[in-house]
């Protein structure tokens, strides 16, 4: 077996796709998220080798040197030929770092929340960089979410800790603390203040204003809950957007609120 490090370019790594050999099936998305990764500045040469056998065969690397030409760009990697033809069995069998994995190595606190919040925010397009055709394939990288958690850190941390507290004074939990985060951040970015606070308020049930629409939804979020019929996200979010700018526009009663997703996205109108 032999390790070397070579410029892959796209030419090469035309001629080691060229040896492909029965590898596995290319998965198109999977190419989509590696070269937007690469376009972007995110990939890293991180060390993880290319990998050809006895018959120089590649075994491991397809998407990477697909990505690669697709993207136009060149990067550093360590290329490990004359392994054993058998190997297949053995490669890519270890789980993959989650982001939560990545922010609790770097440090970070209530990773699990922090990670869900970070990634509902970044596909929702907040400092994403990928264009609206790429974003529901690509998804969000680690090293990106990761970069975008340590410039927002102070405004993050906020906003995990207040939906902690407001998880803690539910009757009846109708949002976990990451949903709870990204609605008020939906609501109120991340220079939400007491009134946004106390909206939120009112959709958990933590408030009661009898017949507002934050009722209303908080409603529908209960019997979701009672009757284990899940709710449309897309569609709470929506019902959320229109109860809070009935909220600040004098808080009107309200016998139902309907949103049709096929519609444009309500707009968040500004306290």
């Amino acid at each position: 077996m032999k390790a070397t490090i070579v410029r892959v370019t796209p030419e090469v790594a035309q001629n080691y796709l060229k040896n492909g050999g029965k590898n596995r099936k290319v998965d198109d998305d999977k190419v989509l998220f590696y070269t937007a990764m690469m376009e972007n500045g995110e990939w890293k040469e991180n060390g993880e080798a290319i990998i050809f056998d006895k018959m120089g065969i590649l075994k491991d690397g397809q998407h990477r040197c697909h990505a690669i030409i697709k993207s136009n760009h060149s990067f550093w990697i360590p290329i490990i030929t004359d392994v054993a033809c058998d190997v297949m069995a053995t490669i890519d069998t270890g789980k993959n770092r989650s982001l939560s994995d990545i922010l609790t190595i770097n440090g970070f606190k209530n990773t699990s929340t922090l990670s869900a919040v970070i990634i509902m925010i970044l596909k929702r397009g907040d400092g994403l960089r990928f264009v609206n055709a790429q974003r529901s394939k690509t998804g969000v990288s680690n090293s990106f979410a990761l970069d975008y958690c340590i410039k927002n850190e102070d405004a993050l941390i906020r906003l995990v800790k207040e939906s902690i507290s407001l998880n803690k004074g539910q009757p009846y939990s109708v949002l976990g603390i990451s949903k709870i985060a990204y609605a008020l951040y939906r609501i109120g970015g991340y220079d939400f203040t007491d009134v946004h606070i106390s909206f939120i308020k009112h959709v958990l049930g933590n408030m009661h204003n009898d017949g507002n629409a934050a009722q209303y939804l908080h409603k529908k979020l209960y019997n979701s809950r009672i009757n284990k019929e899940p709710l449309n996200w897309a569609w709470v979010m929506a019902i959320l957007i229109k109860a809070w700018n009935l909220f600040i526009e004098g808080d009107p009663a309200v016998k139902y609120l309907q949103y049709d997703l096929k519609s444009p996205f309500p707009k968040v109108k500004i306290q």
